[in-house]
């Protein structure tokens, strides 16, 4: 991807496709610039073109805030992730076990909190330089994750790991800003989606659906598309 930059005046012709770049990598206007001869593509819930300063900080402020909220002990969650894990009833709900809304209750680590909350802004105001948000380079194609592929054992085995019979998934390519990727999705694939082979695979199958479905006469998506997620979760 750097060197595309490097070599773009001496090749004007020059393209770069870039396969799960990292998200702290350029300034928002270097980003968008680049978008002329810049594609990247990005698998679902990959980590790493979404990793910065300001994405890390977010999650570490939400994680610590989860963990304020949850008002049973730690064991009851784990119980209830091993049941779900192994497909046995376990009647998970987030209501019994987390403070959704309102406040954070009253503890003594959500009085830490508030500290650490304190010193943090005290921080940012002591700064004195700029503080410069990083981005994922060119135009992005994210391929979305709409459903999960079943076998017969999808109730019975699940990959302890990434928590999926590892059957497969479906995806579909839309284009996303260079902003969209700016927060961490937790997720059981969250570091998978960032392997190469995977990448290439999921690539090749949704070249060979819109292909299949253009050869066959019906109505293609354009790809990448623009897609309503929402109806296809």
């Amino acid at each position: 991807m750097l060197l595309s930059l490097v070599y773009r005046k001496d090749f004007p012709n020059l393209k770069c496709f870039a396969f799960s770049p990292p998200g702290g990598l350029m300034t928002k206007d270097l980003a968008v610039r680049c978008s002329e001869f810049v594609c990247s593509f990005v698998l679902d819930c990959d980590l790493v073109p979404r990793l910065s300063v300001q994405s890390m900080s977010i999650l570490r402020d939400e994680v610590l805030d989860l963990i304020a909220r949850i008002k049973v002990p730690k064991f009851v969650i784990a119980e209830s992730i091993v049941k779900d894990i192994l497909g046995k009833d376990s009647n998970l709900n987030l209501n019994d076990y987390v403070h959704l809304n309102g406040p954070l209750p009253d503890s003594d680590l959500a009085r830490q909190l508030e500290r650490l909350k304190s010193v943090q802004e005290r921080r940012r105001q002591d700064f004195r330089g700029p503080i410069i948000k990083l981005y994922p380079p060119g135009k992005i194609i994210h391929l979305v994750k709409v459903d999960e592929i079943r076998s017969c054992v999808h109730d019975f085995a699940r990959c302890l790991t990434c928590w999926t019979s590892n059957v497969g998934y479906n995806y579909v390519p839309v284009w996303e800003s260079n902003e969209a990727l700016g927060e961490i999705e937790i997720s059981p694939t969250m570091y998978t989606d960032h392997f190469p082979n995977r990448v290439c695979l999921e690539l090749e199958k949704v070249v060979n659906q819109f292909r299949d479905k253009s050869i066959m006469g019906f109505a293609a998506y354009p790809s990448p598309v623009e897609f309503d997620i929402d109806a296809h979760v």
